[in-house]
């Protein structure tokens, strides 16, 4: 799957979570509707989802994808079709790995804007602790 795809269907996931949920349903839905579990760990957050039908009978495949800082996704799969490509489903869950590091970024960065930008904020869950800015406008509720 072309990154820029993938990355419009998973852009504007608000959580680890749900970006995961849908990069399971993309993954299932390349792999014929196979039943998919995720794994994941990022530096901050991690979880299983699922996506697909129920567990199915069958041999279950599973790939693993680490990257330098120590990102892991575990993929396991059951229900797949002959000859499904696995080093193309590996490549893909590759770049979804390291496009989770971009949209996780977005939220922070969208932070530092608003704080940047705002005359006055109102900060009710404390969703600006711990962000650089001009913190004499920011009061928290």
């Amino acid at each position: 799957m072309p990154i820029a795809e993938l990355l419009a269907k998973v852009g504007d996931a608000a959580t680890p979570r749900e970006y995961w949920e849908r990069v399971a349903e993309i993954l299932s839905s390349r792999a014929g509707g196979a039943s998919i579990r995720l794994r994941y760990k990022g530096l901050n957050d991690a979880g299983e989802v699922t996506a697909g039908g129920a567990a199915r009978a069958g041999d279950v495949e599973t790939l693993t994808v680490t990257d330098a800082e120590g990102r892991r996704v575990e993929l396991a799969m059951t229900g797949a079709p002959t000859g499904l490509p696995l080093p193309e489903l590996r490549a893909e869950l590759e770049v979804a790995n390291q496009l989770a590091v971009l949209v996780g970024r977005r939220t922070a960065l969208e932070r530092e804007r608003l704080l940047k930008e705002a005359k006055l904020v109102l900060d009710t869950r404390d969703a600006l602790r711990g962000i650089s800015g001009d913190r004499a406008k920011v009061y928290g509720l």
